[in-house]
């Protein structure tokens, strides 16, 4: 029996996303960061991931909700 391999993002789920508002043009090699999904959008359309860092939390959204 094969296994299933979930490849849709999940609310709470812990991702590692590229912050691209967070990685800045100093950055020779900016690095994937970890995060929380706090919001998916209802389509699909859009997933919202919650970084935290010593300034507080900041949210970026990632289109589409593929791992």
């Amino acid at each position: 029996m094969k296994k299933r391999v979930n490849v849709f993002v999940h609310m709470g789920e812990r991702v590692h996303r590229l912050a691209i508002s967070m990685s800045g043009t100093d950055s020779k090699r900016p690095m994937p960061m970890e995060g929380q999904v706090v919001y998916i959008h209802p389509k699909g359309r859009f997933h919202v991931v919650e970084f935290l860092t010593r300034g507080g939390p900041v949210r970026e959204s990632f289109t589409g909700i593929m791992k």
